[in-house]
C-alpha cells in the first residue's frame, strides 16, 4: 500500500486478474486502473460497493471471476 510499484508493472508478462473494490480507500480504484493499463495481459474486475477487503464480503463473485479467469 505504501510502496509505489508502477515502474515495475511493465515487466509483468503473466496473465493477470485484478479484483478491485470501487469503495477502496486504501488503494483507490484509480490505482487499479493504472495497474490494468500498465500490465499488458491484465483483466480488471470491479466489485461495486467493495472496500479494500472486498474479497471477504463478496466471496461468490470473486470466486466466479477467478474461475472464469483460470479457464479462459
Amino acid at each position: 500500500v505504501n510502496y509505489n510499484q508502477t515502474k515495475h508493472l511493465k515487466f509483468v508478462d503473466a496473465k493477470t486478474l485484478l479484483i478491485w473494490g470501487n469503495k477502496d480507500k486504501s488503494t483507490p480504484l484509480y490505482m487499479g486502473k493504472i495497474m490494468h493499463k500498465k500490465i499488458k495481459n491484465s483483466t480488471l474486475k470491479v466489485i461495486l460497493g467493495g472496500n479494500h477487503f472486498c474479497f471477504l464480503n463478496n466471496k461468490e463473485i470473486v470466486q466466479f471471476y477467478m474461475l472464469n479467469f483460470m479457464i479462459n
